[in-house]
């Protein structure tokens, strides 16, 4: 909780920074959306798990047995390749 509290504090303080500098014309306009924002939503998106909730239980990753891609455990068809599972 701490962490996020601190993480979310240095981005505001960040986004307040830059904007300042975009209005005094230091930096442009473009920098805040290409820049500063794809790092922003990259650092706070969740962490996705690759296995499925029937693999947490059992502990173990399936792989697509044509590409070796990692399976969620629910496909009928390999994500990557198109291989026939089930």
């Amino acid at each position: 909780m701490r962490v996020e509290l601190i993480i979310f504090a240095v981005t505001l303080i960040l986004s307040l920074l830059i904007l300042v500098l975009i209005i005094l014309k230091i930096l442009p306009l473009g920098f805040f959306f290409v820049v500063f924002l794809p790092l922003v939503s990259i650092s706070s998106s969740p962490k996705k798990s690759y296995k499925s909730e029937a693999n947490l239980y059992s502990g173990r990753t399936l792989f697509c047995p044509n590409c070796g891609f990692v399976l969620r455990g629910y496909e009928n068809f390999c994500p990557r390749c198109g291989y026939r599972l089930k």
